[in-house]
């Protein structure tokens, strides 16, 4: 009987494919070794300036985890800054380590940490890292943002403006150093207006937004309540602002002069007007038909008062003055005796007074 042997290069591909397999069985058992340790984190954390944050990692395992380190991804090296063995105390191994961060663990399997009072410095990226055996080192990533509410200022224009077509700033709104930068917006009822903006960008990556208010100024705005509105991106709260438009000038307006009633045998008119600024000068003068006591008109006082053994029927005027301009308003006083009270009533806006003059 013929016995077949086979041939070298046979040989040589038999053991090649012998080679292939064990290699290929060792790549899957390694696979399915890693796979048996998993760990989680929270990917992205936000923050708010100089509040605590805690950063949350665990590791799923069957294997004896032997260290957790915790890093930060620095340039050109990272900083580690923390590490943890089951049974001992952790190692807090920078200043900032030991100064805010706080080891929260809760077995060998959870590495979570608490940093207090969260600044600036501490954004960026951070590793945690769990060794075990015999598989080695497996890490993952977390983001973590800090967010800068702003300081805000908000105001009605101290410029003073006058009636015209023509847009004046009326207000400003300010969101200083915000991270991330701060929208503006307003809220007006009733009224055109367009906005001036401005955007400043600070070294520590804060940004100070600024907005002002610029409406043609006009009577009805006087006194207006306008809101500014100021939101955050990935930031839910809302704050609001509202202020008074108080700055826009105008002459005196709707000038009248009002009896004030007294119980005393004299005549008191008081004169009485809208305006801003408030008036500077009241001037009073009688008809020339009239014979009421010149003596009796007072420098620069929006209230007159006379006697009733001097007044006399006639036409009285107050004339109102400021910056702005100024306009009269008048009554008519007609006296007679034997009344014991005097009333009054307007015709064509004139005001007429009938008064009882002492006997």
């Amino acid at each position: 009987m013929q016995c077949i042997y086979p041939t070298i290069q046979e040989n040589v591909v038999f053991l090649a494919m012998r080679i292939l397999i064990l290699w290929l069985l060792q790549t899957l058992s390694a696979e399915f070794t890693l796979s048996q340790v998993s760990v989680h984190v929270e990917g992205d954390v936000q923050a708010v300036l100089y509040s605590d944050v805690v950063l949350r990692c665990r590791v799923e395992t069957q294997e004896h985890v032997t260290q957790l380190t915790w890093q930060k991804k620095k340039t050109p090296n990272n900083e580690d800054f923390l590490t943890y063995s089951k049974g001992e105390l952790p190692v807090y191994l920078t200043p900032f380590a030991q100064e805010r961060v706080k080891f929260l663990g809760g077995g060998d399997q959870s590495g979570n940490i608490l940093i207090r009072n969260v600044t600036l410095n501490d954004e960026g990226i951070y590793l945690c890292s769990f060794s075990t055996h015999p598989t080695g080192t497996r890490e993952k990533e977390i983001k973590l943002t800090v967010q800068v509410y702003p300081e805000i200022l908000v105001g009605p224009s101290m410029n003073p403006v006058t009636v015209g077509d023509s847009p004046q700033m009326m207000g400003y709104c300010i969101a200083i150093a915000a991270k991330p930068a701060a929208n503006i917006q307003w809220i007006i009822k009733g009224f055109s207006y367009s906005l001036d903006k401005n955007t400043t960008r600070h070294e520590n990556l804060t940004v100070t937004t600024m907005s002002y208010l610029m409406i043609p100024p006009s009577l009805e705005l006087y006194g207006h309540n306008v809101t500014c509105v100021i939101t955050q991106e990935n930031v839910q709260q809302q704050q609001e602002r509202m202020f008074n438009i108080r700055n826009i000038h105008y002459a005196p307006l709707n000038v009248n002069i009002r009896v004030i009633p007294s119980e005393e045998q004299m005549l008191q008119l008081s004169c009485e007007y809208d305006s801003n600024p408030p008036a500077s000068k009241f001037t009073w003068r009688w008809d020339s038909n009239s014979e009421s006591g010149s003596q009796y008109i007072p420098e620069n006082s929006n209230q007159l008062t006379i006697p009733n053994d001097n007044v006399s029927s006639g036409l009285c005027v107050c004339e109102v003055e400021n910056p702005v301009g100024s306009k009269s308003g008048s009554i008519y006083i007609y006296t007679k005796k034997g009344y014991p009270d005097f009333t009054y009533f307007t015709v064509h806006l004139i005001p007429v007074l009938t008064h009882s003059a002492s006997a």
